[in-house]
């Protein structure tokens, strides 16, 4: 594969998917390079130069055409910051760029009384979680010279968790209906911890969602 050009990083992450190659592989694309670990296929570790590692170093590059420039069978992943199936890592990708027309802003909101109040109590049972955000999410049509057709995202249909891993901690994001709430924990949380805290922190926002509550 070295040397092999790819109409864009989601088509190589899929081709060493298939191959269940296992080692350390270099690309390079217009955002520069960026460097991907696999074991057996799976895809555990990836790092841009210009963006940092997991989920962030992917989503900016996911669309972009890249030339693979090296490959090491022998390199071990220095750490593991993706740890979602390879499937479910490619389905969000192509989620998150399913429309290159329209982007993104995240707007951070206060979060409810009721929802600080949980968090609290999940810092008092589980070690680790550091602090909690909430965003909107609005999309705004980059064709149009306006944002005045800037429009809800909330009309998606699908939910999706997002955990990663990383040598300074781990971060739990939880997005549903135009809506990102976000947790985080320090470096002491396992993904087990990390996961419970998120699983309580969804019930309670399903709870305020049925008797009306506004987040």
């Amino acid at each position: 594969m070295l040397n092999r050009s790819c109409d864009s990083l989601l088509v190589l992450l899929k081709d060493y998917g298939s191959s269940n190659y296992s080692g350390q592989a270099t690309c390079e694309g217009k955002r520069g390079q960026l460097m991907l670990w696999f074991v057996r296929g799976h895809l555990v570790h990836a790092h841009s130069q210009h963006v940092g590692a997991g989920w962030d170093a992917l989503r900016t590059a996911a669309m972009d055409k890249v030339v693979v420039i090296s490959e090491n069978p022998e390199s071990l992943p220095p750490e593991r910051s993706i740890r979602v199936s390879l499937s479910r890592l490619i389905k969000s990708l192509e989620e998150e760029h399913r429309d290159t027309d329209v982007e993104k802003m995240y707007i951070p909101v206060p979060l409810h009384a009721r929802l600080e109040s949980k968090f609290k109590e999940l810092q008092s049972r589980i070690r680790g979680l550091s602090d909690i955000k909430a965003y909107s999410t609005v999309s705004v049509d980059k064709s149009s010279d306006s944002q005045s057709n800037a429009s809800e995202s909330g009309s998606e249909p699908h939910e999706r968790i997002l955990i990663e891993l990383g040598p300074r901690g781990a971060t739990w994001t939880h997005y549903a209906k135009g809506e990102e709430v976000l947790l985080k924990g320090d470096a002491t949380m396992t993904t087990s911890e990390l996961m419970r805290a998120g699983e309580e922190l969804i019930s309670e926002l399903r709870v305020m969602r049925g008797r009306g509550v506004d987040k």
